[in-house]
């Protein structure tokens, strides 16, 4: 499919051919929408100033917290950011959770140091409700060489 110039002479992006655009597409495209509500739709995903105070007080308080301290910070304080979440969940150090009310974690799930866990939707790829489902007893890591792996334990 090629792209069909806008009234401007500009190209339309693919996004608006498919008809598909998202909440955060459409919101990068409009001049009036400022930074402070763009990065609330990025990260956070839910409208409403609480929704990002929570979120950023979580993060920033708990995110980067080193050792036995830390694990039990984010055990207590990661969930009430997840849609759902499992017993025994361990989250590692400076994880990033994009739209979290949309993860879902199962039981006994190990998410180690710097993993990205991303539910928003930016594409006609992803599923249309941009939804992350975390099976039990699963366990994963970032790789060094910048991919991710998963292995089921």
């Amino acid at each position: 499919m090629t792209d069909e110039p806008r009234s401007d002479g500009r190209p339309a992006p693919a996004e608006d051919l498919l008809g598909d655009r998202t909440e955060l597409q459409a919101a990068l495209q409009d001049p009036g929408e400022g930074a402070f509500s763009i990065y609330r739709k990025m990260a956070v995903g839910k409208p409403g100033l609480w929704a990002l105070i929570k979120y950023e007080l979580i993060v920033l308080m708990i995110g980067h917290l080193p050792g036995a301290l830390g694990y039990a910070c984010r055990r207590l304080f990661y969930p009430l950011l997840l849609g759902s979440c499992g017993k025994g969940v361990v989250f590692g150090r400076n994880l990033v959770l994009r739209h979290p009310h949309k993860i879902h974690i199962g039981n006994r799930v190990v998410i180690d140091d710097d993993c990205v866990l991303d539910a928003k939707r930016t594409s006609s790829i992803h599923t249309s409700r941009g939804r992350i489902a975390l099976s039990d007893r699963l366990s994963f890591g970032a790789v060094q060489a910048g991919g991710m792996s998963t292995e089921a334990t």
